[in-house]
C-alpha cells in the first residue's frame, strides 16, 4: 500500500452519517474487557436463542480466540476479521439504519442471473440490491446459476447475513480483508497466501492510472510525494477505524506517484465459487465502489482539490468485435431489471471504469456458455486486467525511457528507474499468479462447458486460449520493460563513470599547469632565497657557505627518510629498535 497495501480491518457498519457521528477516535474493534466478557458467553449452544448471521459471527470470533499455546490449529490471525463481524455487541442488526432505510443506501449488492431471464429471453435478469431482505428473497427465489457482486466498504451485518445464507467460508472474507497493517496478520508472516487455487478462489489486483496536471499548486516530486504518502497514511487509519468510511466506498490498496503528470492505485477483486445441490453461485467482491470523489479523503482527493485543475482515470481499453459494438450500443433499451436499482456511479470526477463492472458484465459473452461454465463467464473480468496491465506497463516504459534520457540529477534519475523496475517486477510476479489461474480455469472443481454441446465448449476453449496466450504475452513484455529499465540504469551508470573520469581528467589537466608552474618558480624562487642569505662569501659578515650545506643535507636526508618510511616499513623499524631496547636493558641489568 505500496505504498503496501491499505487495511480493511475493524469497519463499522451504519450509513455515512451515522459513521460521522461517531466519537473520533473510537474503533470497530472489541476492547480486552469486551472480548474477555463475549468469550465468557461462548459456552452456550450456537443453536439457542441466536439468528444464523450471530452464529456465523460468534463461531469466527471462538475460533479466533484459540492461541498457539492451547492448540495446534490456532486462529489469531482471524482475530480482526472476528471483531469486524461483531462491532456492537448487545446491539440489533439493524441498530443504526444499517438496512431499515433501504432508499439512503447505494446498492452493495448485485445479482446477474445466468440462465434465461425472466421473459424466456436469452438475456441475464440484473438485481441491485440495497436491503438484505430484498437480497435474501432473490436468493431464495432464483434457483439457477448466479454472479453475485459485492462492491466496495461493507458493513458487518450484511457480511454475517451473506455469510450465513451462502455458508461463505472465513478464509474467503479473510483473503480479502487480511493484509500486512494487521497486527495479527503481520505476526503470523502469513501474507501473501500460499495458494488460493486449491481453495476455489482467485484474487486479481487492478491497477487505475489517474493524469494530472499540477497547474494549481506547482509542486515539486518531492514535496508531492512526500504530502501524499501522509494523506495516504491517514486515508489508511480512518479506513481502519470506520469513522468515516460508508458502505459502498471505493477502497485502494496502494498509491503511486510516478511524476507530476500521472499517478496510479491499486484495488482488489476476490472471486469465489459456491456450488449448490443443483447450481452454482459466483461470488466477486470488488474494492471498486463509489467515484473516488466521493471518499473521505487520500492523496486523489488532495489532488483534485487542491493541485490540478483537470484529474481523471484514464479509461481501460477493451478490444470489441462489430458486434460486440452493435449490441452494447443498443442493449440500454433491451433486457428486464426490477425497480430495486441503486444511482449510477457518477461519470464526473475521479469515476473509473471498473465501477461500473457490477451492471454491465457479460453483456458481450454468449449467455448460454456463461451459464453453464463460471470461468467463462467472469471472461470480461480477466480481460479487462489484461488491458490494465497492458496500459501500466506501456506507462512505466514511457517513464524508465524519460528517466534514461533525462538531462537531470544521474542519481536521482537511477533511483527513479529502481522504482519503476521494483514496481515491473512486482506486476510480472501477480502476471504469473494470474496465468497459473488462467491454466487451472478458476480452480480444480470449476465446472466446465459439457462436451455434448460442441459449439459452446469450443468457444469456452477459445477464450481459455486467448487469456492464457495475453498473459503470456504480458509476462514477457513485464520481462522486456524490467531489462530495458536494468540496461538503461547500467546506461546512466557508465554515463556517470564518463562525467567523473572526464572530471578526473580535468583535475589532472589543473594539476599538471599548477606543476609546471612550480618548475619554472621553484628554481628562481630557490636562488633568490639563497643569494639573499646572509653569509660571508656574498655579504661578508655572518657564518660561511659550508653551515648552509651542514643544515640543508641533514634536513633533506630526514625528509627523504620520511617519505620512504610507509606503514609497514614504520612499523617494522619500531618493532626492531624495541627489541635493541629490550637486548640492552637485559644487558645493563
Amino acid at each position: 500500500m505500496a505504498s503496501g497495501s491499505t487495511p480493511l480491518t475493524e469497519f463499522q457498519s451504519g450509513n455515512r452519517e451515522a459513521q460521522q457521528a461517531t466519537t473520533p477516535g473510537q474503533s470497530s474493534g472489541l476492547s480486552p474487557a469486551s472480548r474477555a466478557n463475549y468469550e465468557g458467553q461462548e459456552g452456550t449452544n450456537d443453536s439457542g436463542n441466536r439468528q444464523p448471521h450471530e452464529i456465523y459471527a460468534h463461531r469466527i470470533f471462538s475460533f479466533s480466540s484459540r492461541t498457539p499455546s492451547e492448540r495446534l490449529y490456532s486462529g489469531t490471525h482471524y482475530r480482526a476479521l472476528s471483531e469486524f463481524l461483531i462491532p456492537n455487541l448487545g446491539q440489533s442488526p439493524h441498530q443504526g439504519g444499517t438496512l431499515t432505510r433501504a432508499n439512503d443506501l447505494p446498492s452493495f449488492v448485485t445479482i446477474h442471473t445466468l440462465n434465461n431471464g425472466s421473459n424466456g429471453s436469452k438475456r441475464r435478469d440484473i438485481y441491485q440490491c440495497r436491503s438484505f431482505d430484498i437480497l435474501s428473497e432473490k436468493l431464495d427465489r432464483l434457483h439457477g446459476n448466479r454472479v453475485v457482486f459485492l462492491r466496495g466498504y461493507p458493513s458487518s451485518e450484511w457480511l454475517c447475513r451473506l455469510g450465513a445464507k451462502l455458508n461463505l467460508d472465513y478464509e474467503f472474507l479473510y483473503q480479502h480483508f487480511a493484509n500486512s497493517s494487521q497486527l495479527s496478520v503481520a505476526e503470523s508472516h502469513s501474507l501473501p497466501p500460499l495458494s488460493l487455487i486449491s481453495t476455489d478462489t482467485i484474487q486479481l489486483t487492478f491497477t487505475s492510472i489517474g493524469s494530472w496536471d499540477n497547474h494549481n499548486s506547482g509542486i515539486n516530486i518531492t514535496t508531492a510525494r512526500r504530502e501524499f504518502r501522509r494523506e495516504m497514511k491517514e486515508f489508511v487509519e480512518n479506513l481502519n477505524s470506520g469513522q468515516v468510511t460508508a458502505l459502498c466506498d471505493s477502497i485502494v490498496r496502494s498509491f503511486y506517484l510516478h511524476d507530476l503528470n500521472y499517478f496510479s492505485i491499486e484495488q482488489m477483486m476476490s472471486l469465489k465459487l459456491l456450488e449448490h445441490e443443483t447450481f452454482w453461485t459466483l461470488l466477486i467482491w470488488s474494492d471498486f465502489g463509489e467515484s473516488l470523489s466521493r471518499s473521505h479523503g487520500g492523496p486523489w482527493r488532495q489532488i483534485e482539490q487542491v493541485h490540478s485543475s483537470a484529474t481523471q482515470f484514464i479509461p481501460i481499453p477493451m478490444q470489441h468485435s462489430n458486434l460486440n459494438i452493435k449490441y452494447l450500443t443498443t442493449s440500454a433499451n433491451r433486457g428486464r431489471r426490477l425497480a430495486e436499482r441503486a444511482s449510477p456511479v457518477s461519470p464526473v470526477g475521479l469515476a473509473q471504469t471498473l465501477s461500473f463492472l457490477h451492471s454491465d458484465l457479460g453483456k458481450s459473452l454468449d449467455q448460454e456458455a456463461a451459464n453453464e461454465d463460471p470461468f467463462y463467464a467472469i471472461d470480461e473480468i480477466f480481460r479487462l486486467h489484461a488491458s490494465s496491465e497492458h496500459q501500466f506497463l506501456n506507462l512505466m516504459e514511457e517513464k524508465a525511457q524519460e528517466k534514461g534520457q533525462s538531462a537531470g540529477d544521474i542519481r536521482n534519475s537511477i533511483a527513479e528507474i529502481k522504482i519503476i523496475k521494483k514496481l515491473v517486477d512486482k506486476h510480472r510476479e501477480r502476471l504469473c499468479d494470474t496465468l497459473e489461474i488462467i491454466e487451472a480455469r478458476g480452480g480444480r472443481n470449476w465446472p466446465q462447458v459439457s462436451s455434448l454441446d460442441q459449439g459452446r465448449a469450443k468457444k469456452a476453449e477459445r477464450a481459455v486460449e486467448c487469456l492464457t496466450l495475453t498473459f503470456a504475452k504480458l509476462i514477457r513484455r513485464a520481462k522486456a520493460v524490467s531489462e530495458a529499465c536494468t540496461d538503461e540504469m547500467a546506461v546512466l551508470s557508465n554515463d556517470s563513470m564518463v562525467r567523473e573520469a572526464q572530471k578526473s581528467i580535468q583535475q589532472a589537466e589543473g594539476v599538471a599547469k599548477v606543476a609546471f608552474i612550480a618548475f619554472v618558480f621553484v628554481p628562481l624562487s630557490f636562488a633568490t632565497s639563497f643569494f639573499g642569505m646572509s653569509i660571508a662569501e656574498l655579504s661578508g659578515n655572518g657564518l660561511g657557505i659550508w653551515s648552509w650545506f651542514a643544515l640543508s643535507i641533514p634536513l633533506l636526508f630526514f625528509s627523504l627518510l620520511a617519505w620512504w618510511m610507509t606503514g609497514d616499513k614504520r612499523r617494522k623499524l619500531y618493532s626492531w629498535a624495541s627489541d635493541i631496547f629490550q637486548v640492552s636493558k637485559v644487558s645493563s641489568g
